[in-house]
């Protein structure tokens, strides 16, 4: 499944009430916290991030996002052989040298150009392999939605793997002062701000439930990530294909480079409430068929002035 489809499929099941993963016992931890960091967002990040996208050219933002992807690649390498994964780790190790020197400390990503692509790889990755499957929805302060065993990487990863950490024992020279860290991680909240940008334009919408939607989003993409990383077949939902077009002119790309195209965001939003109940009403009409119409009586005309995707079905007695 595409990061379009696992946006669209949030989309819907966040229209519909529905949630992709129903355990949630950080609920109203989550909430608050959700609520704090949009807050924030809003204010200080996302307005930074709009700025950034339209100063610089796609050029530097591109040169910009591979040096920042070249300073996780320690992570990777260290990651991979925990995991066992020998012949994956030297590859990871050749990405970069090539990137670090020929690249211009990652800024030219030419290991991708000859077949050495740039993964998903981190210490929660690993513990899932170790056996640590399971693991609730979990919103952090200022870094956003995770779980208690993703949350591990940002310790591990960033803090004991991060290479800005480390110069100072190779030289007292190369060793960063508090300046230098504060602006790397600035660069890198914005950077990773900015590349989230169009897929905002999902989460736009009256009465919609946006955590809903972020941890249906979160949680069906990590678990791809997971199950991808792990060999094992991913869980897709049984949900209609012609959802989910791609070619549909209804639908917004989330790569493209406007992401403030609210006539194709309410278009999306239409294409998949329309759809959804359409379906929803033709299972109504099955239920309807095999049960007696004194013992269960469907409100078709609430399902479809409300515009979303549950069903209202009212019981009588005989």
């Amino acid at each position: 499944m595409s990061f379009l489809k696992i946006l669209l499929c949030s989309l819907a099941l966040s229209l519909s009430g529905c949630d992709y993963t129903s355990n949630d016992p950080y609920e109203s931890f989550n909430r608050g916290v959700f609520k704090f960091n949009k807050t924030l967002d809003n204010a200080i990040i996302k307005p930074i991030a709009k700025a950034y996208d339209k100063i610089l050219h796609k050029t530097f933002k591109v040169c910009i996002s591979s040096f920042f992807n070249n300073l996780l690649q320690p992570s990777v390498i260290i990651n991979d052989f925990l995991q066992g994964e020998i012949v994956e780790g030297l590859k990871s190790i050749a990405r970069m040298l090539i990137n670090t020197t020929l690249g211009g400390f990652g800024l030219i990503d030419i290991a991708d150009k000859i077949g050495l692509k740039q993964k998903n790889q981190d210490f929660g990755i690993t513990l899932y392999k170790y056996g640590f499957k399971k693991s609730n929805f979990l919103i952090l302060p200022l870094l956003g939605p995770s779980t208690p065993r993703d949350a591990t990487s940002f310790v591990v990863d960033y803090l004991a793997f991060y290479p800005t950490n480390h110069l100072g024992r190779l030289s007292k020279n190369l060793s960063p002062n508090f300046s230098h860290k504060a602006s790397i991680t600035l660069g890198s909240i914005i950077d990773t701000r900015y590349r989230l940008l169009n897929a905002d334009a999902f989460s736009a919408g009256e009465g919609f439930d946006e955590y809903l939607f972020m941890k249906n989003a979160y949680m069906q993409y990590r678990n791809k990530i997971l199950m991808e990383a792990s060999k094992e077949e991913p869980e897709d939902l049984d949900l209609d294909e012609d959802l989910f077009d791609e070619d549909s002119d209804d639908l917004i790309d989330v790569d493209s480079d406007d992401s403030d195209d609210s006539d194709k965001i309410d278009k999306s939003h239409k294409h998949i409430k329309d759809k959804c109940v359409n379906e929803n009403s033709e299972v109504i009409t099955k239920l309807s068929d095999d049960k007696d119409k004194d013992e269960k009586e469907v409100n078709l005309e609430t399902l479809k002035n409300s515009g979303d995707m549950s069903l209202e079905v009212t019981h009588s007695k005989v």
